[in-house]
């Protein structure tokens, strides 16, 4: 007996999936209210915990009969979750090799112009000790700030120099 599709599963769908965004997007506008945007993240955090007792409601309605149905399941699973997982996972690794490399080329684009916002393996900008209020004339201040406009001018002289490069 088939009785349809019930809505009001599709409304629990619609509202993970509205939460899911929500995880993602972070609103700003909470953040004035501390209290209320930790309530708001607890209750948005509900939900992958709502796709997985979707999931386990609905797979806890089928009727398994033979052996034959268990595989058909999941073979169909496997196709339709895993497969896609492992070929997404290979793509975005080699996607993150390549933009590694991209990086890498970056950094020494930077390191060559202006070594001290290199340290290590990252761009280092400089840092502030929130003990007292900062002023723009702060000498600490003004080396970051001098220090984000010079990384910026550099970047788009990279971008400048990579894009001259692929025209030859």
């Amino acid at each position: 007996m088939d009785r349809g599709r019930e809505v009001r599963y599709d409304v629990i769908r619609v509202v993970a999936m509205l939460f899911v965004i929500a995880v993602h997007v972070n609103p700003k506008p909470f953040n004035s209210f501390p209290w209320f945007k930790d309530v708001f993240d607890y209750i948005i955090y509900t939900c992958n915990g709502m796709f997985f007792m979707l999931s386990g409601f609905f797979n806890m309605k089928k009727e398994f009969k033979t052996k034959e149905d268990y595989t058909v399941y999941y073979e169909k699973k496997v196709i339709s979750i895993l497969l896609p997982y492992v070929l997404m996972t290979f793509l975005l690794y080699g996607y993150d090799y390549y933009q590694s490399g991209r990086d890498f080329q970056l950094r020494l684009f930077v390191e060559e112009r202006n070594p001290e916002i290199i340290s290590g393996s990252r761009f280092y900008m400089g840092s502030l000790i929130n003990d007292r209020l900062w002023r723009l004339d702060d000498p600490e201040v003004i080396k970051i700030i001098v220090n984000m406009i010079s990384y910026a001018m550099i970047r788009d002289e990279y971008r400048e120099h990579v894009k001259s490069n692929k025209r030859k």
